[in-house]
């Protein structure tokens, strides 16, 4: 499976919820002019993985 397909996976609300807590900078003004697949190129441009990002949604759960 590729890297954009699992980012998509997770959802709009997994991917905001690391970004606020990573403190990305930009990821709501992409988010609200392109929605989730806007947000996954987004991450992708920014090196993030999915891994990374169930990592830390984990920890915050």
């Amino acid at each position: 499976m590729e890297e954009r397909e699992k980012l998509l996976d997770l959802g709009a609300r997994k991917l905001r919820q690391f970004c606020k807590e990573r403190r990305i900078q930009g990821y709501s003004t992409v988010y609200n002019r392109k929605k989730l697949d806007g947000l996954v190129d987004f991450l992708i441009a920014q090196q993030v993985t999915s891994a990374q990002v169930v990592k830390c949604v984990e920890m915050l759960a």
